[in-house]
C-alpha cells in the first residue's frame, strides 16, 4: 500500500513578527522534520519581497518541491 502524509499549517502573517523571520524559521524546521508528502501553507505573506528570497527558502526543505509563481 502506498501512503501520502499531507500536512498543511497556517503560517500566521507568512511567520514574520516585526520583521524579525525566526518564527518562520522554527516553523518551518518543524514541517520538515514532518518529511511530509504534501505540504500546503496558508498566510505565505510577503514571501514575494527580495526576489522571492522567502518563498524559495520555505520549499528549499521539500525534495520536490513545486513553487508556484507569485500572483
Amino acid at each position: 500500500m502506498t501512503q501520502l502524509t499531507a500536512v498543511t499549517c497556517n503560517l500566521r502573517d507568512g511567520g514574520i513578527d516585526a520583521g524579525n523571520d525566526m518564527r518562520l524559521i522554527r516553523q518551518l524546521d518543524l514541517l520538515a522534520q514532518l518529511s511530509p508528502g504534501l505540504l500546503a501553507l496558508q498566510e505565505c505573506k510577503w514571501w514575494e519581497r527580495d526576489g522571492c528570497f522567502l518563498l524559495h527558502r520555505g520549499g528549499a526543505g521539500a525534495a520536490n518541491a513545486r513553487i508556484p509563481r507569485p500572483t
